[in-house]
């Protein structure tokens, strides 16, 4: 019995281990799919509020957008990483807007405002990141980012469309 509780710490302390040094990694690096697949999964399990899950959504669609912004600047976004860092934007965004709408129509205009409000920053702080970065010498990199900042401002436009309704106190 001792063994296996052994065993059993000595696994999860692994884990913890493997999660923590995860935590920064971007696409291409050889703790990237841990990351994604084992460790945002069980945070995705362990936001037990709708809040919390908001803040979760809101906190993973940032994340996709930083590493796209971390992979710009070295020069190594490739146009595969790209649709793929925007496919999963996108899922945290849907997820984000769904959840802050229930929070909103449950009555929580605190959280829902408060989350609507900070993606909505988020979102404006990376296009301005986006809009910014010297492509100069770096065609590739322009080719690809034009079109991501045009999604994300759509994003934008429809976070802030969402925020205008919670501050107004409107329902959909």
């Amino acid at each position: 019995m001792a063994k296996i509780i052994l065993s059993l710490f000595l696994i999860a302390a692994l884990g913890g281990c493997v999660a923590v040094a995860a935590h920064d990694t971007a696409p291409g690096d050889i703790l990237y799919p841990f990351k994604i697949d084992v460790t945002e999964r069980i945070e995705h399990l362990l936001a037990f509020s709708p809040s919390a899950q908001a803040d979760l959504a809101v906190y993973l669609a940032d994340a996709r957008l930083q590493e796209i912004g971390l992979l710009v600047s070295t020069g190594l976004l490739t146009s595969e990483t790209s649709v793929k860092l925007i496919g999963a934007f996108d899922t945290e965004a849907a997820r984000a807007a769904t959840l802050v709408g229930k929070l909103h129509a449950a009555g929580d205009l605190l959280n829902a405002s408060r989350n609507a409000e900070k993606f909505q920053t988020e979102l404006g702080t990376r296009i301005a990141e986006f809009s910014s970065v010297n492509t100069e010498g770096l065609a590739a990199m322009q080719t690809l980012l034009t079109p991501i900042i045009a999604h994300v401002q759509g994003t934008l436009d429809t976070v802030s469309a969402l925020n205008g309704t919670i501050e107004g106190g409107t329902t959909k």
